[in-house]
């Protein structure tokens, strides 16, 4: 009888160790990860060249399979939600707590951001219309649409929510609404305008409350691709029908 339990714990302890490297994902190039913006580690390659020694070799296998587990990501919200909800304990040390459990980037440019104290001057405004212009006109020669689409930060939706005692001092406008300002104004550029429509769908929670301190959830990444499909077909076709005015 105790031979077969240690048998049975044996066969176990290989399954636990062995289950998450068959069931791993094994893209060569890597997958993106939409929660963390980054690029995950690519399917090593057991090659040994120049300077490469097995180390390296160990390094590469271990950030892969950290980074390709099936279900790290569920994983990774039920774990922040978990610490958070139930420890009030912030899994990222990047994390800037907010109002209602609320979390935003612990950044000294983002705060600034948020505060209007690094607005860009006129200057600098219209060199980056002028080379976004000049970007647009070359694309148009060669025969390749141009839409510009401007993404906001957590907290300029949810300015209610940002962290208390940090005061927007510089006014109203951020950094985003300077550049959509200038673009409309200097060039012929066409925008995609998102800012009004997140803004009328922010009661649904259209970025992570604390799960992730940045991005969009899966609804907000919903709605912006909504947001610019429908926009570029309008464009499309507009551009289409002025065309054919031409041509008759």
């Amino acid at each position: 009888m105790k031979r077969k339990a240690d048998i049975f714990l044996i066969v176990v302890f290989v399954l636990f160790i062995t289950c998450p490297y068959l069931l791993a994902h094994r893209d060569r190039e890597g997958r993106i990860s939409d929660m963390e913006n980054r690029t995950l580690a690519a399917y090593p390659s057991i090659q040994w060249g120049e300077g490469r020694r097995y180390n390296d070799y160990i390094l590469d296998f271990e950030n892969w399979l950290n980074d390709n587990l099936r279900g790290r990501t569920l994983m990774m919200e039920v774990n922040a939600t978990l610490q958070y909800a139930l420890f009030d304990r912030i899994v990222k040390s990047d994390a800037l707590r907010g109002q209602e459990k609320w979390l935003f980037v612990n950044d000294d440019d983002m705060i600034r951001e948020y505060q209007r104290l690094n607005l860009f001057s006129k200057e600098s405004l219209e060199q980056y219309a002028e080379n976004i212009q000049g970007i647009a006109d070359y694309l148009r020669e060669n025969g390749i649409a141009f839409y510009y689409f401007q993404c906001y930060s957590k907290e300029e939706i949810y300015p209610e929510m940002y962290a208390p005692g940090i005061i927007q001092v510089g006014g109203k406008t951020s950094r985003a609404d300077q550049i959509v300002g200038i673009l409309q104004e200097k060039t012929d550029i066409s925008q995609i305008l998102v800012k009004e429509d997140l803004l009328a769908h922010k009661d649904e929670g259209i970025y992570y409350q604390f799960v992730d301190s940045l991005h969009w959830n899966e609804k907000g990444s919903f709605y912006g691709y909504q947001i610019l499909r429908i926009n570029c077909m309008t464009i499309s076709l507009r551009y289409r029908f002025c065309r054919k005015r031409i041509f008759w």
